[in-house]
Order: structure tokens, then C-alpha cells, then sequence
């Protein structure tokens, strides 16, 4: 199992005061941390499976064959073209998906096992060849050799034990690139950069908790998932069905003291850090203001001239049109900031052209111009001690209590388990006195 896994099962363990699970959870982690086998997940970093050991299988299924013939292993690379000069393919990859039907080519393409970026490709290819150092554009473009075998990228040409080797050194690299991510991480558990008593109340897959920095104002909390997720356009269903939970029980929470909700993401992709949905309260006659407040913060933000839309209207409240969620609205690998107004009252989204000239606390400054509140205070303010944190952690906890989804639904399950446990019981019980009754007669 995973550490990350291991580290949250640990967390509620302790959470629940069941403190020999939580021993015992703990011995493992640490078990785990001191060895020195890499275990690398089924999943890459973009949750897509991995190839490596299919590859292997296949390997070790020929070498069972023994080794080939002469006249098998000195087999020239198939033609491209055939005998009437129409072309077969453009690259090796094109003759083997000929013998492969549609539902598979379809499948390799959502797992991200299909050809691949050709653009890329290519710029690879440019940036290995030493005959373009030294040109300028204009030059490495009219001296580029226009072949189809640039935009083949590298690995397509690699067969059995080079390909698997291949496939075994790009996971292992992935694996540790996203554990020194994780280590660094201030919002996953397994990282020693985890404040838990922050943490108001802990989901299956997300939590709920309190800024330690740049809090707006006491309404101002955090939904986390579990996972270390790059952005929620990315996230797994069943996280966005939890996070879409906590909204709901918070705008409840929010209305009942007269409070309005807006919801705000922003992912930064070349960071690869921990999304997080910022939650802010605002009084209800500064939450009608808020759409055009974003508007203009939006269009004002990133470059004059952009490829991207400025403004992505999800749609939802005044507009009409029906509400998208930000997975629709905007396809994966892109960085974007996303406001949300309640659960139906519309939001924009904005893909970021430069993420370096982009703000990372856009939305916070624009909250704080809402409630005219001095942003330097806010934004500039150094982080309050342990003590503190933990009353607010306590009074925000208190709030939330009465629309904590979460306390039902680890309820509900501990009285299925103790139903089930109570049936097995009788059912026990029926067979032993059945087996007597037998015995007797």
C-alpha cells in the first residue's frame, strides 16, 4: 500500500483515539521509509496506468521460447510503403496499430499510451542535433531536415529487454520525483510539513481544515483531497464527489449565519503543488458584488494579448446557460484560476498564459477589496503560534459541528458493521444450537 495511504489511515486512527491502530500504522510507515526497494505504484503522476509490467510478462514469455532463429533475428525493418507506392504508415508505431482495432487504439489514447505529443517529439529531436547550435530561428528553420522520423519520439524503436529497462528507468524516476514532491508538500499527511491540528474534520478522501497563512477573515477554511492532486479538473470522481459534499454543508453553514460562500482554485502546473479550494465568507450584500469584483480582477490579470479566452464563463445564477463544472470547461495540463459563487450562482474560470506574471494570491486580494480589508495585513502577516492556531482550528470546528457530514457517515458505518457483527452472531448461534438438536436426536 501506498505511504500516503498508510500516513492517512494513521491520522484518522488518531482522530478517533483508537491508539493501537495508530501504533501500529505508525511501525509500519517507518518500516516502510527504511527500505530500499522501490516500490512503484501501478499509477503514474497523472493517475494513468503503467506499462512496465505488461512489458515484462511479454519478455519473459519469449525468453521461455528459447532464443530465435538466424534468418528470425536478422529480420529487416518492415517497408512503410507498399507495392504500389501508397504508404503504410509514417512511423513503426502506425504498422503495429494496424493490426489493432478500435475500442484498444481508443483505450491506449485515455491512458496516455498512444503516440504521444508530436510537437514535443520534434523539439527534442531539434534540441539533440549539435548542427542547430549556434543559428538563429529563422536559420534553424530553413536548415531543418523535414522528415517524419523527427516527429518519432525515442522510445518507439525500443524492443524486449531495452524497451522494459527503458519503461523501468522513466517509472522510477517518476516515483521519486513525486515522493521529493510529497516530502515538501505543507497538505499531504505523509509529509513532516503537515500541520494536524489544523485539520477541522477528515472525509474519506478529503479534508476540511484552517489556513495557517493568509487568512481573510474567521469564515475562511481550506478543502483539501487526500491525494496529492495537482488541480481538480485532474482529481478522481469519487474526490470530486466528496469535495462537492463538503460545499454543500458549508454554504448550509454559511447561510445560517448570514454568510455567502465563494469557492477559488488556482493551480500552478509547473510547481506540480497540492491544489487546495480556498473557502471564503462574505456578508450577503458584498457576495452580490463579488462577480463583478472577479470579472475585472480576471480581465486586468496575465498578459494584454493571450491565445486563451481572459474570461471562461461557467455559466449558472443570472446568465441562463446551464452550470459546468472547471473539468469541463477547461482540459487538463493547464494552469487556470477558478472562482465559484455558492453552489448555482455562476463563476469564472481563466487559463494563465505566464504563470510567473500571474498572481498566486489573486483571489485572496480581490476578497479583501471586497470587505475592504487592508491586503498588506492579510497577505503579509506572519504565521500566529501553535496555540492560536489550534483556537481557531477549535472554533471553526464548533461552526462546522452541526452540518458535519462526516460524523453521520462514520456513524452510519459503525452501526452497519455492528449489525453485521450482531447477525454473524446469531447466525453462529443458530448453527450450535441446530448441531445440538442434531446430536440429541
Amino acid at each position: 500500500m501506498d505511504i500516503n495511504k498508510l500516513a492517512a489511515k494513521a491520522r484518522k486512527a488518531q482522530l478517533m483515539g483508537k491508539k493501537d491502530e495508530y501504533e501500529r500504522l505508525t511501525k509500519q510507515i517507518e518500516e516502510m521509509r527504511k527500505t530500499d526497494v522501490v516500490v512503484v505504484s501501478g499509477l503514474d503522476d497523472r493517475g494513468r496506468m503503467r506499462t512496465v509490467a505488461s512489458a515484462t510478462e511479454q519478455v519473459a514469455q519469449t525468453e521461455a521460447l528459447g532464443p530465435k532463429p538466424a534468418f528470425q533475428r536478422k529480420r529487416r525493418a518492415p517497408d512503410r510503403v507498399d507495392e504500389r507506392g501508397n504508404r503504410l504508415g509514417y512511423f513503426q508505431r502506425d504498422l503495429d496499430d494496424s493490426k489493432v482495432d478500435v475500442r484498444e487504439l481508443a483505450q491506449r489514447e485515455r491512458l496516455g499510451t498512444g503516440s504521444g505529443d508530436l510537437d514535443r517529439n520534434l523539439a527534442r529531436s531539434i534540441a539533440a542535433n549539435s548542427k542547430y547550435s549556434g543559428m538563429s530561428l529563422d536559420e534553424q528553420f530553413d536548415s531543418a531536415d523535414h522528415s517524419m522520423a523527427q516527429y518519432e519520439s525515442r522510445d518507439a524503436k525500443l524492443k524486449g529487454h531495452d524497451r522494459v529497462e527503458w519503461e523501468r528507468k522513466q517509472a522510477v524516476a517518476a516515483h521519486q520525483r513525486h515522493e521529493r514532491v510529497v516530502a515538501n508538500c505543507y497538505y499531504c499527511s505523509s509529509s513532516p510539513k503537515f500541520s494536524r491540528h489544523l485539520v477541522v474534520t477528515t472525509g474519506v478522501r478529503a479534508f476540511l481544515a484552517v489556513p495557517s497563512i493568509h487568512r481573510v477573515n474567521e469564515w475562511h477554511c481550506l478543502l483539501v483531497p487526500m491525494e496529492h492532486t495537482v488541480a481538480m479538473n485532474e482529481a478522481d470522481e469519487n474526490v470530486q464527489e466528496e469535495i462537492d459534499y463538503f460545499r454543500k454543508c458549508l454554504v448550509k453553514m454559511y447561510a445560517k449565519h448570514n454568510q455567502r460562500c465563494i469557492f477559488m482554485e488556482h493551480v500552478v502546473q509547473r510547481k506540480k503543488r497540492h491544489t487546495v479550494v480556498h473557502c471564503v465568507g462574505v456578508p450577503a450584500d458584498v457576495y452580490q458584488q463579488a462577480p463583478i469584483h472577479f470579472k475585472r480582477a480576471l480581465l486586468e490579470a496575465d498578459e494584454e494579448w493571450s491565445a486563451h479566452k481572459k474570461l471562461i464563463d461557467l455559466g449558472g445564477g443570472s446568465t441562463g446557460k446551464p452550470k459546468r463544472s472547471v473539468r469541463r470547461a477547461i482540459p487538463p495540463n493547464f494552469p487556470y484560476f477558478a472562482v465559484e459563487f455558492g453552489l448555482n450562482d455562476g463563476g469564472f474560470a481563466h487559463v494563465i498564459e505566464e504563470e510567473g506574471l500571474f498572481s498566486d494570491l489573486l483571489g485572496l486580494e480581490t476578497c479583501c477589496s471586497m470587505l475592504e480589508i487592508p491586503s498588506q495585513l492579510v497577505l503579509r502577516a506572519k504565521r500566529a503560534g501553535l496555540e492560536r492556531e489550534r483556537q481557531r482550528a477549535a472554533a471553526f470546528g464548533k461552526l462546522w459541528h452541526p452540518f458535519n457530514w462526516t460524523r453521520v457517515h462514520l456513524n452510519k458505518n459503525k452501526n452497519n458493521g455492528s449489525k453485521r457483527k450482531h447477525q454473524a452472531e446469531s447466525s453462529s448461534g443458530d448453527d450450535s444450537q441446530g448441531a445440538k438438536r442434531a446430536r440429541t436426536q
